[in-house]
């Protein structure tokens, strides 16, 4: 029952930002990240290696992230870069969904992750570490 009424509870908080034409303050989108990365369903999710929901939670906050006013998107560019993107393409990978785990790994980049030593050695990148895509990313850090 807890988990049912925390769901709705996120469902109804998060209602506000969800219309059409409603922008977002980096501020809201960031309250919002913490809540999520901070719930119960998200801690259960990871600590069961749930790849599925995890990608779930994280398409929510790239869905919220374009919600977010335009001058404020600058101020969370780590965040999206460091955290979001680079986690969802880790989760993808681990679903062997090739096409989104690339696709977010190249935005994390875009984003300013540029780490590419840990890149070269995250085990959660070994289904798409001999892709072609892939390689082009590593190369283009280097």
């Amino acid at each position: 029952m807890k988990f049912r009424i925390f769901f709705v509870l996120l469902f109804v908080g998060c209602l506000p930002f969800t219309v059409s034409g409603q922008k977002l303050t980096a501020n809201q989108f960031y309250k919002n990240f913490q809540t999520i990365t901070n719930s119960d369903s998200y801690k259960s999710a990871d600590n069961a290696k749930d790849y599925s929901r995890l990608t779930d939670f994280y398409v929510k906050l790239i869905g919220m992230y374009n919600q977010v006013d335009d001058k404020e998107k600058p101020s969370l560019k780590s965040l999206m870069g460091n955290g979001v993107y680079y986690n969802a393409a880790c989760y993808y990978s681990r679903l062997k969904k090739k096409k989104q785990a690339l696709e977010y790994l190249k935005k994390s980049i875009d984003f300013g992750f540029k780490d590419i030593e840990h890149i070269k050695a995250d085990s959660d990148l070994d289904n798409i570490r001999h892709e072609k895509k892939f390689k082009e990313i590593i190369k283009q850090l280097e």
